[in-house]
């Protein structure tokens, strides 16, 4: 199954730094070694999604399976079809396998004339290779065996996450030596095979992170303590109980709070006034949790008549837990996702339509202007206050000092504003030149963009794709 990118440029003819994503990490691994400059992005969604984000200018490329993307009628997206030889297909991939118990004579009797020898044969090689390899999920492995006249070839591709170490090799072996039944250990390979490699670099790393990881009990966490990935830096107003902080934890990584903005009462006197008239509203637009507190504090049933909007998942969550419905809620989280969301649903009637948003003491202009260019009448009242926290600024920049970080996550643009203004910015630069910066929205990101620092964009704007994101991203850099 080959890998295709969809772009406008084929991979070589990306500019430097282009951002390209996926989210397969054999695929990382081998675009790290392919194009060291490139930017990695986290790619999710279906598949017709991702192609429309490149279009939209998320993306200069992804990279995809070519057969999913003819399956779904888009190959006249694909600007180049990677070769096997430098992109092969990860282990068995694109072979359908059917099951059927040892002793049931009379189904493997039905399912006899199913069988491809030559799938099976180079099914049976390439799984042997990794067993011999002790390889897993975790491990950028690429295999493509074929059967030509009797001679089964195997090609394999391996590498560390961060594409160094990498080595490439094609072994001959005969057909006639891998067993019908696909044992692998009887797969015998010539002088030239990947027996002799076994022990080079790239694979020992990766075969050492995998044991480790099967030694170290369950799941993916495991891994990550072995690999003793280093510390997370959680920007956002929390304990170190907070939700982000146990997402970071679950995936076996360490969290340290660096607290840039803390979030406290406002004057509440306009909130409670627009609150009592509430029922003049045809809309509640919801933009972050801090102002769903501030509302249900004071209102804990939700109106009856007013419709409730919010900026993304992780709000119109807190809403439902607390029984309120939610009408309207982007695919994307952020504010401009949300005003085209409006804007669909927008008609003639809808003019003049009364929208009250409780918001942050420095939210930006950008969702009420835009309501507002829709014709909608809104009414922004301050809800909390987003200050700057109290940090400890000789802890982080002993931090910074010794290389200890791994990654930064902002959940905000204030706490991007103001940890580079506390920490200054010779060490706000230091620390980015060292540790990677993950921005949990494109709003975030552009904070990030005007200080001169590229971030990578959480898979979902939620604090669990932000975890996840950063888990990713330390794996492909260990």
């Amino acid at each position: 199954m080959r890998s295709s990118v969809a772009a406008a440029a084929t991979l070589a003819a990306l500019p430097p730094g282009a951002r390209v994503g996926t989210s397969s990490l054999r695929r990382r691994a081998f675009l790290a070694r392919a194009r060291p400059d490139a930017v990695l992005v986290e790619l999710r969604g279906n598949v017709p999604t991702r192609v429309e984000r490149v279009q939209a200018g998320d993306y200069d490329a992804i990279i995809l399976a070519a057969a999913g993307l003819k399956r779904l009628g888009l190959a006249e997206h694909i600007s180049e079809y990677l070769g096997v030889g430098t992109w092969p297909p990860a282990v068995a991939q694109g072979v359908v396998g059917v099951c059927a118990r040892a002793g049931d004579a009379a189904t493997l009797r039905w399912l006899t004339p199913l069988d491809d020898r030559a799938a099976r044969l180079a099914v049976s090689a390439e799984r042997a290779l990794l067993r011999m390899l002790e390889g897993g999920c975790q491990v950028p492995l690429g295999a493509l065996a074929t059967l030509d006249e009797e001679q089964l070839s195997l090609r394999f591709k391996i590498c560390a996450l961060d594409g160094s170490g990498g080595h490439e090799r094609r072994a001959p072996a005969s057909a006639a030596t891998t067993s019908a039944g696909g044992a692998g250990s009887r797969w015998r390979t010539r002088s030239d095979s990947v027996s002799g490699w076994r022990g080079g670099p790239a694979g020992a790393r990766c075969r050492g992170a995998h044991r480790k990881r099967a030694r170290g009990g369950r799941g993916g966490r495991a891994m990550n303590v072995v690999l003793n990935l280093k510390p997370v830096v959680v920007t956002r107003a929390e304990s170190s109980d907070g939700p982000l902080s146990r997402e970071l934890r679950s995936l076996g990584l360490r969290a340290l709070l660096w607290p840039a903005v803390s979030v406290t009462s406002a004057d509440l006197g306009p909130l409670t006034a627009a609150l009592e008239a509430v029922r003049s509203f045809g809309w509640i637009v919801f933009a972050s949790r801090h102002a769903v507190a501030a509302v249900l504090a004071r209102l804990p049933a939700a109106p009856a008549g007013v419709r409730i909007a919010a900026v993304g998942q992780a709000t119109a969550q807190v809403l439902r837990q607390r029984r309120w419905p939610v009408d309207l809620v982007p695919e994307e989280a952020s504010a401009a996702a949300l005003i085209d969301a409006f804007a669909a649903r927008w008609s003639a009637s809808d003019a003049g339509v009364k929208i009250l948003y409780p918001a942050s003491s420095r939210a930006l202009p950008t969702l009420a202007a835009g309501l507002t260019q829709l014709g909608a009448q809104v009414t922004q009242v301050e809800a909390y206050r987003t200050e700057a926290a109290a940090l400890d600024v000789a802890e982080c920049r002993a931090w910074i000092a010794r290389g200890g970080v791994g990654a930064v996550t902002f959940a905000s643009p204030s706490a991007v504003t103001e940890l580079a203004r506390a920490l200054g910015a010779e060490d706000f630069q230091r620390l980015l030149a060292g540790a990677a910066a993950v921005a949990i929205g494109r709003t975030t990101a552009r904070e990030l963009t005007a200080r001169g620092h590229t971030a990578v964009v959480a898979e979902s704007a939620t604090l669990q794709g932000l975890a996840r994101t950063t888990h990713r991203l330390l794996q492909t850099r260990a």
